[in-house]
C-alpha cells in the first residue's frame, strides 16, 4: 500500500510539473498574441504614415503649381502694361 502511495505521489508530482510548465506555455502565447497584436497595429500605423506622405505631395505640387499660376498672373499684367505703353 505504502508503495502505492509513493507511486501516486510521484505521478501526481508530474503531472505537477506538467501543468506548470502547460502554464508557462500558456502565458508565452498570450505574450505572442499581445506581440502579434502591436504589429499588426504598427503596420496601421505605417500605412497612415505613408497615407500622410501622399497627401503631403500632393500639397506640395498644389503649391508650386499655385507659385505657377502668380507668376502667370504677373507675366499677363506686365504684358497688359507693356500694351498699353505701346499704344
Amino acid at each position: 500500500i505504502m508503495q502505492n502511495i509513493h507511486q501516486d505521489y510521484y505521478i501526481m508530482q508530474i503531472i505537477h510539473k506538467v501543468n506548470s510548465i502547460m502554464q508557462i506555455i500558456h502565458k508565452a502565447y498570450c505574450i505572442m498574441q499581445i506581440i502579434h497584436k502591436a504589429y499588426c497595429i504598427m503596420q496601421i500605423i505605417h500605412k497612415a504614415y505613408c497615407i500622410m506622405q501622399i497627401i503631403h505631395k500632393v500639397y506640395s505640387t498644389m503649391q508650386i503649381i499655385h507659385k505657377a499660376y502668380c507668376i502667370m498672373q504677373i507675366i499677363h499684367q506686365d504684358y497688359y502694361i507693356m500694351q498699353i505703353i505701346h499704344k
